[in-house]
């Protein structure tokens, strides 16, 4: 604001010193003075028109004088409207007596009504919540409802109109402009009751309202589910069975457990469902007639060709079977007593193992692992009531527990021929644990097969002895800072070559692992491999496997001679090699000699016998070299 003097000077007026009104109240609502940026705001009134002329007035007050005023212009135009778009919150209602507005139908019985108005300039307004906006009835809905506060149409009880029109507009911008809103009003028109299979399964709705047969040759009939389904005047439909109750005619052919029938003998009953007051019925027949089964399909772990049985001894997986019957219905899993809970799965199904002392099986269709196996066991499942049966091939593979070493393949048969060799993985359970070092001898029948190679795997720095003598396989690793573990940790592949068809074992002994689990160190010591026991079936192609149990023990060869001790002072038995004083060369004495290297064992705290034994190299004093020796390292 500046103000002009008699002399014609002029200067800014301070801010502080400058009031600012309206002078027309409704076209101008609110003038905000001036602030530190020299800029006064005004708002538009409310329903204002279109205005040119003096709008505001400044003047110019210091204390309780008024030194002078002015007015300000303004050509204040407004964007016409030209276009009311309403809608309602709801896409369709119900009466609130009627069934349709219960749960689980659970339809709304009054809805909200919004209105956007549209101007010329492009720019819209939502009146939704403006006074100004008009919300009535059309008369051919005035009956049915009835509009509460702003813009709340509210159903009444019993209305009976198809659908509810509400009439939108603002006259006070246009008595021309107004919008149209039609919400169908939907009620229940019937109830429609059918009964399906129990259990249920993909496609048993093809087999509604069917008789009950008696089951194969038991005592035993089907059972079934009922379903209610709300038919609505939309011709909607909404399941309405967990909120219905229902009841049989003949409690002696049919009993009811909530939607779930029971058969229990040859009759019809009727069956009666109410939901929210509304009943509906149908007849139930329940036949002596038999259906036989036609065909039987077991499964474990999903698979129902081949299973691959991979865990631990004694680990039992549960098989399932699906049946089919005559009538087209079926079980997708006739060994879940839980739900198929009216007859005993002996009087229908049995089970068998072809190697029990590998894979077991019982009655109720689990299957329990003993051993591994060099050929898959045939597991079996057979009707009672006929001839029917069915196979499921089970590959008996052990998993390793802790600190346990495995041989061969993790899933599938444990031994796998591949042409003229086989390939033996050769792993060490470290779950949960970080490996440090290793010592794992592997044997096998030197006539049958013959180490032709190994790599490492997990473990870079693996140390492999083969044919010393030709029927072991020797491998070593130790590492004080080692962070493999953590899982399976493969240690090599040890490849062999195949000379003759037989059935052959392999096997092998846990010199030493020792590794570390939750911050504590744990060594097992000459413990014969267990998951990695095994046999394979290995051929030449046109010769015969040898029957299990004539393959001959090894001819005398060159063994390493023992070297544990039964009892002993390691600092007097004189055990070659042996560091940690336990009487036996292994492994642990590479690790041990590893600590005295970094410190971590006083080397001068060890008996005179240990501190010759880390003079590896025969120099007279201990160092790296002494180590790797004890490695058998260059």
């Amino acid at each position: 604001m500046y103000a002009v003097f008699t002399d014609g000077a002029m200067q800014q007026v301070p801010t502080a010193e400058v009031v600012l009104a309206s002078n027309v109240a409704g076209v101008v609502a609110e003038v905000v003075n001036l602030g530190a940026s020299q800029v006064a705001t005004m708002t538009v009134a409310v329903g204002a028109a279109a205005y040119v002329g003096d709008v505001v007035t400044a003047t110019w007050r210091v204390g309780t004088e008024t030194l002078g005023s002015g007015v300000g212009w303004a050509n204040l135009t407004l964007p016409l409207p030209v276009r009311v778009v309403a809608s309602a919150a709801e896409s369709r209602v119900a009466p609130p007596d009627d069934s349709a507005a219960t749960v689980p139908i659970s339809l709304a019985t009054s809805f909200a009504v919004s209105a956007v108005v549209h101007y010329d300039d492009g720019t819209s307004t939502d009146f939704s919540s403006d006074s100004r906006l008009n919300v009535s009835l059309a008369a051919a809905s005035v009956a049915c409802a009835s509009v509460q506060g702003l813009a709340q149409v509210v159903l009444v009880a019993g209305a009976s109109c198809a659908s509810i029109e509400v009439l939108v507009s603002v006259p006070t911008l246009s008595s021309s402009l107004n919008a149209t809103v039609i919400v169908p009003v939907v009620v229940l028109q019937l109830l429609q009751l059918s009964t399906e299979p129990f259990p249920s399964y993909p496609g048993s709705s093809a087999h509604a309202n069917v008789p009950l047969y008696r089951l194969a040759c038991t005592s035993s009939y089907q059972h079934a589910t009922a379903r209610v389904v709300a038919m609505l005047s939309d011709a909607s439909q909404v399941a309405v069975t967990s909120q219905s109750s229902f009841s049989s005619s003949d409690a002696a052919a049919v009993s009811v457990d909530s939607s779930r029938l029971r058969s229990l003998s040859a009759g019809i009953s009727t069956l009666e469902a109410t939901f929210d007051g509304n009943v509906v019925s149908r007849s139930v027949t329940v036949s002596d007639t038999r259906v036989s089964m036609t065909a039987a399909v077991l499964s474990a772990g999903g698979a129902s060709s081949l299973y691959s049985f991979t865990a631990t001894r004694g680990s039992a997986v549960q098989a399932t079977v699906a049946l089919t019957f005559d009538d087209g219905t079926r079980f997708d899993d006739a060994t879940n007593t839980g739900t198929l809970d009216w007859f005993a799965l002996s009087a229908l199904l049995n089970f068998s193992s072809a190697v029990p002392s590998k894979v077991t099986v019982d009655g109720a269709g689990a299957l329990t692992l003993l051993e591994n196996h060099h050929r898959h066991v045939h597991v079996t499942v057979a009707s009672v009531c006929s001839s029917l049966v069915d196979v499921l091939p089970v590959a008996a593979n052990l998993y390793p527990a802790l600190g346990d070493v495995d041989l061969g393949s993790g899933s599938g048969l444990q031994f796998q021929q591949s042409g003229s060799t086989l390939s033996v993985p050769v792993r060490v359970n470290m779950a949960g644990s970080t490996l440090l070092a290793f010592q794992v001898e592997v044997n096998f029948d030197y006539s049958v097969l013959g180490a032709t190679g190994a790599v490492a795997a997990d473990w870079p720095a693996l140390t492999s002895t083969l044919n010393d003598p030709v029927d072991e396989a020797l491998f070593l690793g130790d590492d004080l800072q080692s962070s493999v573990g953590n899982g399976l940790v493969q240690l090599a592949t040890l490849t062999l070559e195949i000379k003759q068809s037989a059935v052959t074992r392999l096997y092998g002994t846990v010199k030493v692992v020792t590794y570390v689990q939750g911050g504590q160190t744990y060594s097992i010591e000459e413990a014969a491999i267990d998951a990695g026991y095994g046999y394979a079936e290995v051929s030449m192609g046109i010769l015969r496997a040898r029957a299990l149990g004539t393959v001959a023990p090894p001819r005398a060869l060159r063994r390493r001679p023992a070297r544990r001790l039964s009892e002993c002072d390691g600092c007097t038995a004189g055990v070659l090699g042996d560091i940690n004083g336990d009487c036996t060369f292994n492994a642990n004495d590479v690790l041990e000699a590893a600590r005295v290297y970094v410190g971590t064992v006083d080397y001068d705290a060890l008996c005179a016998w240990k501190q010759q034994q880390l003079d590896q190299t025969l120099d007279g004093s201990f160092a790296l070299g002494d180590v790797n020796c004890l490695r058998l390292e260059p």
